[in-house]
């Protein structure tokens, strides 16, 4: 095994709650890195509900797929507390990876994203862990958004000790969809 994980960031699922073209094309590729012996766990990532009636996260259906696809259930471990980019990397460093002691990581994204993911990786993680990424095919052009994104991101973390315990800090004080989630903020910062 080259790495200790493979870490798959989501993207959003289709209305029924299935994987989308995007989502699917990463799935593979983690699957397909999986069953080459890169690593022996696979964690999904996405605590978003979708799918109507259903309300299934992202990262439960990354599973369900990835099982269908021949991945044992043992191998899959999932992260459903994040909404975005930025929270994928830190609940996964903060619930998984740490935790459990891991030092080599394999992300994986669309080559759409990689170049803000990596910049988020040295943000988050800094030092913490070895971070590679692979780049699975992608079914959007998403690259005005990737670029507005990253802007957001630095401008938020600027000044902060990559891979510290600020950067969960600064986290929560800022960003729109956490400062408010006292339940979230006492979980993670708990884990510093």
């Amino acid at each position: 095994m080259e790495y200790d994980a493979i870490i798959v960031l989501t993207h959003v699922l289709a209305p029924d709650g299935s994987l989308s073209p995007e989502c699917m094309l990463r799935l593979q590729h983690a699957v397909s890195l999986y069953k080459k012996g890169v690593a022996p766990v696979i964690l999904m990532t996405g605590g978003m509900p979708q799918g109507g009636s259903q309300h299934i996260t992202e990262a439960a259906a990354f599973r369900d797929t990835a099982i269908a696809l021949g991945v044992p259930s043992e191998a899959t471990l999932l992260e459903e507390d994040s909404k975005d980019t930025v929270s994928e990397f830190l609940f996964s460093l903060y619930a998984f990876a740490l935790p459990r002691g891991w030092k080599r990581l394999v992300i994986v994204t669309s080559v759409s994203q990689v170049e803000r993911a990596r910049v988020i990786a040295g943000i988050v993680i800094g030092d913490k862990a070895e971070v590679a990424f692979e780049a699975s095919p992608t079914a959007i052009d998403a690259r005005q958004h990737e670029m507005e994104s990253l802007a957001m991101t630095l401008k938020t973390f600027e000044g902060v000790v990559p891979g510290s315990p600020e950067v969960l800090v600064r986290f929560f004080e800022r960003h729109a969809l956490y400062k408010n989630d006292a339940v979230l903020k006492k979980k993670y910062l708990s884990l510093t």
